[in-house]
């Protein structure tokens, strides 16, 4: 689990600056979104001490300032048309129309038609881009987060002077818990507001867990009276968070085929830890498919509400189940010039390697290789201890 502490509020290069030092690869993504933007993108880290801690300050430079229009239909037809992974793409199409969607609402107008101004910026544009393709890597990893911190005072934007929080974040954290702080400065920015009500299923300052890693990170802004950083910190998930486990189901033999696709990716994208259909015969020995969800029995209902209106089915049954889970964690390997991400699990003593079906098969196509020997390859080297 991730843990987003928000100790002076959160912005866009921050969120990438932090799952970014937790997974790696700003080589790769700088490349993916040069190739987007048709011009080159460098990430790169700086060390910022900020009263004595170390953190890091993300840097980006672009070769050539890219035109491209500010409304949100062009910055949608611009990710949709890209060589993205699809989970990627949609995340940041989601991500931007969050912030669309409020600042629609803040200047009357309908979400398409938005003028993004600062959000629809460049640096917005790979900040979102950037936190969804990490997000992806990490293998959608469950997130929360400390309560989002908001300032006072008036800033400057494009439509002139404004109050803070500016009303687009303001917007944004509706039904989100806030804490206001007596500093005249703007601590969350709309989009790291956005990033934070998008990928976080909580916001609290209770955890508690195992600490496994800590990154640290910080912005542009100096502020006198509190220290500019963040900090993300990977919790080991304890054992028992697994109890809380269900199985939903159901049977299905009178809907067409076409349709379960969507209903999977629904599932999924409701918080489902795995989803699988598996045929079966049911009464009169009719051809028929159960279709399974394994999920937080906190997600029940939004499974229950997904399966009885995006299917033929009238009813559903679930039971707790529980599981055994290998330690996992996501490093990048290099082969043949280009990286991969390769889940590393481990159960005692004994380790296994899963490269990442999407990167063997990229990699395949630039290398010009099939992609199972790509994979067959890329295992050796693991198993010779060459990564």
């Amino acid at each position: 689990m991730l843990y987003f502490d928000m100790t002076s509020g959160i912005s866009g290069d921050i969120t990438l600056a932090l799952l970014s030092q937790y997974f790696g690869g700003l080589k790769e993504f700088s490349g993916e979104v040069s190739s987007l933007l048709k011009t080159k993108v460098q990430l790169s880290f700086k060390d910022v001490f900020i009263n004595g801690i170390l953190c890091k300050r993300l840097s980006i430079d672009i070769e050539k300032e890219p035109h491209i229009h500010r409304n949100f239909r062009d910055i949608k037809n611009i990710i949709f048309n890209s060589d993205f992974e699809e989970n990627i793409k949609t995340d940041a199409i989601k991500i931007f129309e969050l912030i669309a969607e409020a600042e629609g609402k803040i200047h009357g107008k309908s979400i398409d038609e938005v003028h993004f101004h600062e959000v629809g910026a460049i640096d917005s544009i790979i900040d979102i881009l950037g936190a969804s393709w990490f997000y992806n890597k990490l293998n959608r990893p469950k997130i929360t987060a400390s309560k989002i911190k908001i300032g006072n005072g008036i800033v400057n934007s494009a439509h002139g002077l404004i109050p803070v929080p500016a009303p687009a974040t303001l917007e944004i954290i509706k039904g989100i818990e806030f804490k206001r702080i007596d500093i005249d400065e703007e601590l969350t920015t709309p989009t790291g507001a956005a990033l934070m009500k998008y990928f976080s299923t909580k916001f609290t300052n209770n955890i508690s867990g195992n600490i496994e890693k800590i990154f640290y990170a910080t912005g542009t802004k100096t502020f006198k009276n509190l220290p500019n950083i963040s900090r993300l910190l990977v919790l080991k998930e304890d054992e028992k968070s697994d109890e809380d486990i269900v199985v939903c189901e159901t049977n299905i033999d009178d809907m067409p085929p076409e349709f379960f696709d969507n209903v999977m990716k629904q599932l999924f994208d409701s918080g489902c830890k795995d989803v699988f259909f598996t045929p079966i015969l049911m009464k009169k020995n009719r051809p028929a498919y159960k279709i399974s969800a394994l999920v937080e029995s906190k997600y029940l209902g939004k499974v229950s509400e997904i399966l009885l209106t995006q299917t033929s089915s009238f009813g559903l049954r679930y039971y707790n189940v529980n599981r055994v889970i290998a330690e996992r964690e996501f490093k990048e390997v290099e082969y043949e010039g280009h990286y991969v991400s390769v889940k590393y699990g481990k159960f005692n003593e004994f380790v296994k390697f899963s490269p990442e079906y999407e990167d063997v098969v990229k990699v395949a196509e630039k290398i010009g290789e099939p992609p199972y020997e790509v994979y067959k390859k890329i295992i050796g080297m693991l198993y010779r201890g060459q990564n």
